[in-house]
Parts: C-alpha cells; sequence; structure tokens
C-alpha cells in the first residue's frame, strides 16, 4: 500500500486507465488457458479447431496491445518520478552550507 502511495504522490502518470489495462491482460491470459484447453481437446477428438486458432490469436494481439500500453506508461510513470526525486536532491544539495 505504500509504495502505492509513493506512485500517487510522485507521478501523475498512475490512474485508473493503467490498472485496468493490467487486469485485462490477466482476464485475456485466463481466456488464453481456456480457449487453448478446448482447442487441445477439440484435437484429440479429432475435430478442427480453426475457430480457436482464430480466437487465440485475437487474444494474443489483446494482450500484446495492452502489455505495450503497460509498459510504455510505466516507463513514463519511472522516468518522471525519477527526475522528481533528482531534482529535489539537486535543489537540497543547492541549499547546503
Amino acid at each position: 500500500m505504500e509504495f502505492i502511495n509513493f506512485l500517487k504522490k510522485e507521478s501523475n502518470e498512475l490512474d485508473r486507465r493503467l490498472l485496468l489495462s493490467g487486469a485485462a491482460t490477466g482476464v485475456i491470459n485466463t481466456l488464453l488457458i481456456f480457449i487453448l484447453s478446448t482447442a487441445a481437446d477439440r484435437i484429440s477428438g479429432d475435430q478442427t479447431a480453426y475457430r480457436e486458432l482464430f480466437m487465440v490469436i485475437v487474444c494474443l494481439a489483446g494482450v500484446g496491445t495492452s502489455k505495450g500500453y503497460l509498459l510504455r506508461r510505466s516507463t513514463n510513470m519511472v522516468e518522471e518520478i525519477v527526475l522528481n526525486i533528482r531534482l529535489r536532491v539537486a535543489e537540497k544539495i543547492r541549499h547546503t552550507d
């Protein structure tokens, strides 16, 4: 909890979209496991699994998009936090006697 408060205090990048994107990635990963299990069952029963293949491709695109968004936003957030801390430390050093 302290880490979340630290991020909120130090950066403007932490918002609901970032948290929702992380939750969406988790849901899509769970869906992907379910689809792959279903596809394995269909293939073992000598059936085609083209629909499952299409859904896996869609899920992988969703995971890639969501993780890309998360990585870009978290990189910006860390850069902003490091810059703010460096500026505060430099200001404190400048005012020492």
